[in-house]
């Protein structure tokens, strides 16, 4: 059960950046591929910031503001200098993962004891799945030996 729960918790979480890409793509017409660095530069930032202690809420949301400057960068490179969307997409794409090692300090952050958004996530699915098992169960009737 912990499996399906893990995996859709990340599928929802994968889901994010495809709306981000649809978006930009089929209703702006912008061949934008912000959406690639800065999923991965909010996820450093964000791991950085529970390994550091902060609450996973505050965390995302610093992760998120961090994605909404990547794409300002793209926006500002692409209208007032004046370089076509799919290259400041890039570029900015590019910068990225080398900011992203500078955030961090190193190549990989391990989180598996931090408590994340996903993990409380996980583990109140499980208590609620838990409490449906428990009130679906058969009931043994006054008496009955099994």
């Amino acid at each position: 059960m912990a499996l399906l729960i893990g995996a859709l918790t990340i599928g929802l979480i994968l889901s994010l950046l495809a709306l981000g890409v649809f978006i930009t793509f089929r209703i702006f017409h912008f061949p934008d591929i912000t959406a690639d660095g800065s999923i991965t530069f909010g996820a450093a930032l964000c791991a950085v910031l529970l390994v550091q202690g902060v609450d996973p809420f505050w965390a995302t949301a610093a992760a998120f503001a961090g994605g909404v400057l990547a794409g300002t960068i793209t926006g500002i490179l692409n209208t007032r200098f004046k370089i076509q969307a799919l290259l400041a997409g890039i570029l900015v794409m590019t910068a990225l993962y080398s900011v992203n090692l500078h955030v961090m300090g190193k190549s990989n952050v391990p989180l598996l004891n931090e408590s994340t958004m996903a993990s409380q996530a996980e583990s109140l699915g499980l208590k609620w799945f838990h409490r449906l098992d428990r009130r679906y169960q058969p009931r043994r009737l006054a008496g009955q030996h099994s």
